[in-house]
């Protein structure tokens, strides 16, 4: 009665090891999972509500002002509603996205891809961010590798979203470095992206591609996006049948201090 009141925090005595105490075991294990369940929507609805606050409250006080007479009806003031505008739209469009991917209603539209041309593309794009902070990427695919069957514009988004990341962290002069393989063992390709930013703290590599994480609790939205593409990168290689990981610091400097990450895809194709 109390679970089917809300109260998920409840479990039963179990006084013998047979059928009666496995459905017992069986019973707390349920009221666990979803006691965990309840907890992580909770949280999902409270980072939205606290997203979502911050661009509203920021069209509300410019309208307001405008509208009082504080701020002049312009250019410059329409073009900053229209910024936090768009923000919201991506942020709404990033939780949809989440959402489908998470149920296994996101659609995929899979074809014959090959990993290393579309990677190689999307380096040649990725040039022309990186020249303006000097940061040289490098691409090294292995040869003669057999296509696979994804949908090219969600791994795409995935590599996009990847490198952005990486050219956030990655300071001036540093080096960004795609590779796809396939596998010593196993027909399964693997995607690496690798950076030679700061690297992220043991404490933070569990947590990486949980929705509004930030590493860097100095990141605002402006500067640091949504807190929402890992996540986004973590769904779409699962709707694929994939994984993603994060390995960091990957490399050392001369005073044995570790900086680098990272992130490694693999498609299973067995």
């Amino acid at each position: 009665t109390l679970i089917a009141n809300g109260d998920l925090n409840q479990s039963v005595m179990i006084h013998s090891h047979d059928e009666f105490g496995e459905l017992g075991e069986t019973f707390n294990s349920m009221a666990a999972n979803l006691e965990k369940a309840e907890k992580q929507r909770q949280h999902m609805v409270a980072d939205v509500a606290h997203e979502l606050r911050t661009p509203l409250a920021a069209i509300q006080g410019t309208l307001e002002a405008m509208q009082d007479g504080v701020l002049p009806v312009n250019e410059e003031q329409l073009s900053a509603i229209s910024a936090e505008t768009h923000l919201l739209n991506r942020l709404v469009g990033d939780l949809r996205l989440l959402s489908l991917a998470e149920t296994s209603h996101l659609r995929l539209e899979k074809q014959e891809t090959s990993l290393g041309e579309l990677t190689t593309q999307l380096v040649e794009r990725f040039k022309i961010q990186a020249d303006e902070k000097a940061i040289q990427v490098k691409a090294s695919i292995q040869p003669h590798l057999p296509s696979v069957k994804v949908d090219p514009d969600r791994i795409t988004q995935v590599i996009t979203n990847l490198f952005a990341n990486a050219l956030r962290y990655t300071p001036i002069n540093g080096e960004i470095a795609l590779e796809v393989t396939q596998a010593a063992t196993t027909n399964n390709q693997v995607v690496t992206i690798t950076d030679t930013g700061p690297g992220i703290e043991v404490v933070n590599l569990p947590h990486v591609f949980d929705r509004f994480y930030r590493a860097d609790k100095s990141r605002t939205r402006a500067s640091g996006g949504s807190g929402l593409g890992l996540a986004i990168v973590k769904s779409l290689v699962e709707a694929h049948g994939g994984k993603v990981s994060v390995e960091s610091p990957v490399f050392q400097n001369s005073g044995q201090t570790g900086y680098g990450t990272r992130f490694i895809i693999t498609f299973n194709q067995d």
